[in-house]
């Protein structure tokens, strides 16, 4: 599973748990303890996709334009 990790903050966060790892310091000794840690560290919690779609799909309707960036920057 780390090998297909290779860019930049995942990298190092990769690294760091691969230099972990050989000096026996870490937690993850399975492959469900590490599957839970990614995502843990890069997954998007329930809410955080509940907003990213609600910005993904906000129209300006019959707002004013002043409006409409309120309510985007209330959402963000």
């Amino acid at each position: 599973m780390l090998s297909y990790i290779q860019k930049e903050v995942a990298k190092a966060w990769k690294d760091n748990l691969l230099n972990e790892l050989s000096k026996g310091k870490s937690k993850v000794k399975t492959v469900e303890k590490l599957s839970s840690k990614i995502r843990n560290e890069f997954g998007e919690t329930v809410e955080e996709k509940k907003k990213i779609e609600q910005l993904r799909t906000i129209e300006q309707e019959k707002r004013t334009c002043d409006k409409y960036v309120q309510v985007f920057k209330k959402m963000a």
